[in-house]
């Protein structure tokens, strides 16, 4: 097939996408029976690579990653099973592989490279036992381990088993599971494994075939693997029907996986174009001229034009079509092999067009009702589990069918097969279907609990499935109660449990008894848990849905253990889900029912979440006050204003200053599950707030659940209130204090085991004490890049998306990341909060990547925040105002892009709106780089215009930057260094201090001799200072601004003709020097736009060496950065 023109030229096209390096997806769409699977196989079967398949099932659609775990398995047997010379498997321990090749023909037992990699993946996945545990429990089979689910399966239906009574009694238990397995941490994981696999250098080719039919949960995982890892490529199979209309339901499209490749489907006219790198491959199905070539190949005839015509019109040029229809013809005779012409030949075509058997469904069905009795029933319940089955669990169905199924009047069965006479083997009975070509028994594994069948193919199950007709919920029903039963006789099978509320969901027509019903919704409500626990969280709430209908109306006064349960659990799912529509909505229908607080705090914790998640915090601060003010353990204002703000920061400033550091170390753990809920509220509530700068609430909650803290004893989430006191006490200049509370709120995170809170503890920490007292800041970066993984690995998605951006921004003020791929990173964490549902600082990070596309010179105007990212700056600012915590950071940002290229008139507009905000945030937001850069951008507008405001804004912010020196805050110093040496160059204090200053006129030249020497001086301090404390970027704008100075001062020598003096010379000559050093540093990072700036600006003093360098260094490509090559070593 793969010879076949478009076939043989398509597969030509997936070869040359093969390397993941040029891209890391193809997907290859078309009707169903055109080939597909055929085209991928024969493309990749000769590339050194890994080649691991898998395929979705429409009767599964509710387990998730089903295809995956397949392909995952087949790459273990490929990797993780020993072979001997002989290639054969070495088992041992009742057929498991042994962990070592054993001893070789020498008698020494040397360990090979893949001995190695098995005792690092064993190790791992006994780590990470908890992650992978009922997603891939065949993984451990491979390593003699024993990896199952931890989910008990007794008392699924049993209304007296403990288990299930400690499920429905508990009412904080999914709560404290809630966040405990997250969708990073799994991701991380699996791309761990993975890689260890496969090992560090070979490639690995994920074909995943049915993508229509993968939840949303796999589309988020196969997108974070072909994203984070350079050395996959995942090559995707969907079914598209020949009318040309896709049969992918929307949602599928929409997703970012897959959207690029439909709108190149949508545009597509030819099924692949040779000249552009296609993401989305079109197979149309067989024209009538390579219908002919198949037919002169298969019957050695030449005269089969008008054959082909007619298969073409029966069949529409499907190729699975045409192979039935071709055996259709010569199973009836049509078509036939004639001994006396030693040819194939056939009856006159008009004989053939009045066939009846016309619909190619009908004949592959009318090819399965020929098969025996038994074979037909076999094959009708295999269609109802899906497109493969094991041949020893449907043995053990088979024989204990009469006990599952529905009881009929006279308690028999219809079914051949369960009147079969008893020793027949199962083989036998399929072996028909096999010989038939219906059916595929499956290669031996080593380690398959047993031989495995399969559908030819698709159109064979579904032709099966339409044969068990009206019986088929009934069949499920069946099914279902088996698996049920298997599952509780195999304790951790967790698939079992999936498989049999997969079952129940096709079946509750069926369920007529109210007592039956509650059986399976809690059946249905173990599943779902089980897959939240494999961060499914779409098809768990599929599964809660439908288990919220069967338990009814009146569920909350006949079962409300239950209903409550599954309405918490179907909250918590759809938050996890972001269907925040339908949690808001959930959420109050479980307070309106539920009896007690404790019951309701769930609610009131999922409901506050979804309003922080979509920005809605004013909300969401009223329902925690409301919900604070029922617990009745402190007093709590109707709505938190300056007053109670203050009043809270006198009493913890009272009680924090009366506690030694021995005080607090002696304050016990508190053991009072209500008060460490109540604290719990009012960590959220404060670090909900500080994001969006609503400082009084984020004052009186953070000092509040401090006070209570001290007060009632620690809990876990203590430590992030100190470290808000440490933050309030830094941005108030109280220095010592605020190392002293940001180091206690540090010890307290330890003491307690709590990721989710430490990670909040870190960022909180490390956005203020740990910035103001580390002497060198390179180490930021490194800091909120390990909050950012604790963080995510905890489930706190909130502090590991801000934690993300501030991660980004810091290595952007440290100058340690090139713009390309500080772009890049930005986008990615854009992706990565849409995929979180976390919207808080998605325009700060779209802000973020704009700012890099103009350091890179990929914006019309680099002074203007406008281009690939904000296509309006205008339009962008506008709406921006809508919120204002967006506003501010829309200012600061644009006032960076003005001051660093030098537009000051629009700089100084900026600039005046960033000193009425910077002012206003207080205390909430600290930085340092504000008035510094106001005080750059106030020193060179007065050595521009000459105008005395500037002059007192610049010793305004001055006063600051060394006020903060002068009271402790040392690792700031660099900052009052370069303030020193603008001021001596643009204002001429020659002390460093401001002054009324003189022009240079009216100086000696001995004097301004003096002032140049002392000028250079000063820059090179600043330069030196902003290097040694890890800013090297500011160090490349110090070089930049002494080069300005000097070449000020060599024009004015020019125009007084002094330009062969020897301080002209020396003025020439340094300011080389300068430009020299500040284009080193741009072309390190990529800054295309700072050195087109320096070759417009410096042009008169630029010689053609250092011109060569410019003009190599403006055209620099995007895409060839380390980061785009390997994200796997930056950012992600």
């Amino acid at each position: 097939l793969a010879k076949l023109n478009q076939y043989d030229d398509t597969s030509h096209h997936i070869h040359a996408n093969k390397s993941p390096s040029s891209s890391r997806s193809i997907f290859v769409c078309g009707p169903s029976g055109v080939g597909k699977t055929k085209i991928v196989r024969q493309a990749f079967c000769d590339i050194d690579a890994y080649f691991c398949e898998g395929k979705f099932d429409l009767m599964k659609t509710r387990k998730p990653f089903s295809a995956l775990v397949q392909a995952l398995t087949e790459l273990s047997r490929k990797t993780l099973i020993i072979r001997k010379k002989n290639n054969s498997i070495s088992r041992q321990n009742n057929g498991n592989p042994s962990s070592c090749n054993g001893p070789s023909n020498d008698g020494s037992s040397k360990r090979s490279p893949e001995d190695d990699r098995r005792d690092q993946v064993k190790q791992f996945l006994e780590k990470n036992e908890s992650v992978l545990a009922g997603v891939f429990p065949n993984l451990g089979r491979y390593l003699n381990l024993d990896i199952t689910s931890t989910t008990s399966a007794s008392g699924v239906i049993d209304d007296n088993s403990s288990t299930m009574m400690s499920v429905i009694s508990n009412p904080t238990l999914v709560t404290q599971q809630a966040w405990k397995q997250t969708v990073s941490k799994f991701y991380d994981c699996l791309r761990s494994l993975i890689s260890l696999m496969i090992g560090p250098t070979s490639v690995l080719i994920l074909f995943i075939d049915d993508l229509q039919w993968a939840g949303i949960e796999t589309l988020d995982l196969l997108r974070d693997l072909t994203t984070k890892m350079p050395r996959l490529l995942l090559v995707g199979g969907i079914r598209i029907d020949t009318t040309d209309k896709t049969t992918v339901p929307s949602n599928v499209w929409d997703h970012p996986l897959l959207r690029e490749a439909y709108k190149e489907y949508k545009c597509q006219n030819t099924p692949f174009r040779n000249n552009h790198a296609s993401k989305c491959l079109l197979i149309k199905p067989l024209t009538v001229e390579p219908i002919a070539q198949y037919l002169t190949h298969t019957l050695d005839r030449m005269d089969v034009h008008d054959l082909a015509e007619l298969v073409f019109e029966k069949t529409e040029g499907n190729m699975f079509h045409i192979l039935r229809y071709l055996e259709m013809l010569h199973g009836s005779g049509h078509l036939y092999y004639s001994i006396q012409d030693l040819q194939w030949q056939w009856e006159d075509l008009a004989m053939i067009q009045d066939l009846k058997e016309t619909d190619m469904g009908a004949v592959v069905e009318q090819k399965i009702i020929r098969l025996p009795a038994a074979c037909i029933d076999v094959m009708k319940i295999a269609s109802c589990m899906g497109a493969r089955f094991d041949l020893e669990l449907m043995q053990i169905l088979l024989d204990n069918w009469s006990e599952f199924s529905l009881k009929t009047a006279d308690n028999r069965t219809t079914m051949a097969v369960l009147s079969t006479e008893n020793g027949v083997p199962l083989e036998e009975i399929l072996w028909p279907a096999v010989e038939d070509g219906l059916l595929e028994e499956l290669g031996s594994d080593p380690m398959a609990l047993s031989v495995q069948y399969k559908f030819s193919h698709d159109k064979v199950q579904s032709a099966a499935h339409n044969l068990v007709g009206k019986e088929r919920d009934t069949y499920h029903l069946t099914i279902g109660r088996f698996f049920k039963h298997q599952y509780e006789q195999n304790t951790g099978y967790s698939w079992m449990l999936i498989q049999a509320a997969d079952h129940f969901c096709c079946c509750t027509l069926l369920l007529q008894n109210q007592k039956e019903k509650d059986k399976v919704a809690q059946v249905l409500y173990l599943s779902a848990l089980e897959l939240r626990t494999k961060s499914a969280f779409h098809s768990s709430v599929g599964q809660l849905r439908i288990a919220l209908s069967l338990i009814g109306s009146d569920g909350w006064d006949r079962g409300y253990d239950l209903t409550l349960r599954i309405m918490n659990l179907i909250a918590e799912s759809e938050l996890c889900a972001g269907l925040m529509d339908e949690c808001v909505a959930r959420s109050k229908l479980i307070l309106k029912h539920a009896k007690t607080l404790d019951e309701k705090q769930v609610a009131y914790n999922v409901w506050m979440m979804s309003l922080f998640s979509e920005n809605r915090v004013d909300e969401a601060m009223v329902i925690g006050l409301e919900l604070l003010r029922k617990m009745k353990l402190s007093s709590i204002p109707k709505r938190v204003g300056a007053r109670h703000a203050v009043a809270e920061l006198v009493s913890t400033h009272r009680m924090v200053r009366s506690l030694s550091d021995e005080d607090f170390g002696a304050i016990p753990d508190c053991q009072d599950e209500t008060i460490q809920n109540y604290l719990r509220i009012l960590m959220n509530l404060a670090m909900s707030a500080w994001p969006v700068n609503n400082k009084f609430a984020f004052l009186f909650f953070s000092l509040r659940l401090v006070q209570i803290s001290l007060k009632k004893g620690y809990s876990a989430c203590s430590s992030p209130g100190f470290a808000a006191c440490s933050f309030v006490y830094g941005t108030l200049n109280c220095f010592a204090e605020c190392d002293r509370i940001g180091r206690l709120s540090m010890d307290l995170a330890e003491r307690f085991d709590s990721p989710y809170v430490r990670a909040l503890t870190m960022f909180m920490y490390y956005s203020a004490p740990y910035t103001l007292y580390e002497s060198c800041c390179l180490k930021m970066s490194a800091k909120f890049a390990e909050t950012t993984k604790i963080a995510f690995e905890s489930g706190n998605l909130l502090v590991g998306c801000i934690g993300r951006w501030g991660y980004l921004y810091s290595r952007f003020l440290e100058g340690s990341i090139r713009f390309d791929d500080l772009a890049i990173g930005a986008a990615q964490s854009c992706e990565e909060q849409g995929l979180c549902h976390v919207t808080l600082f998605t325009d700060t990070s779209i802000l973020l990547r704009q700012l890099a596309l103009n350091f890179h010179g990929r914006s019309p105007h680099a002074s203007v925040l406008e281009g690939d990212a904000i296509p309006d700056f205008d339009e962008f600012k506008r709406l921006s105002k809508q919120n204002e915590v967006n506003y501010v950071r829309v200012v600061w940002f644009s006032l960076i892009a003005a001051f660093w290229h030098g537009d000051l008139d629009r700089a100084c507009g900026f600039a005046t709106q960033n000193a009425k905000h910077w002012h206003g945030e207080h205390p909430t937001w600290h930085s340092s780089f504000m008035p510094f850069i106001r005080c750059l951008t106030w020193c060179q507008l007065y050595g521009r215009d000459g105008k005395s405001k500037f002059r007192r804004l610049a010793k305004k912010e001055q006063k600051i930057l060394e006020g903060w020196v002068e009271q402790g805050l040392s690792n700031r110093a660099w900052l009052c260094s370069f303030v020193r040496a603008e001021i001596m160059a643009w204002v001429k204090g020659l002390d460093g201090t401001l002054c009324n200053g003189k022009s240079n006129s009216n100086i000696g030249f001995e004097d301004e001799d003096d002032v140049d020497r002392r000028v250079s001086e000063a820059y090179d301090k600043a330069i030196e200072d902003a290097s040694s404390f890890g800013f090297p970027q500011y160090a490349a704008l110090g070089a930049e601004r002494a080069a300005a100075y000097l070449r000020s001062r060599y024009r004015e020598q020019q125009q007084q003709q002094q330009q062969h003096t020897t301080q002209s010379r020396r003025a020439y000559e340094n300011c080389r020097k300068y430009i020299r050093l500040a284009l080193d540093w741009h072309c390190r990072w990529r800054a295309i736009s700072k050195i087109r700036q320096i070759k417009s600006e410096f042009v008169d003093v630029l010689g053609d060496d250092m011109m060569s360098v410019v003009g190599s260094s403006t055209n620099l490509p995007l895409e060839g950065s380390s980061f785009y090559r390997n994200t796997n070593t930056s950012i992600c």
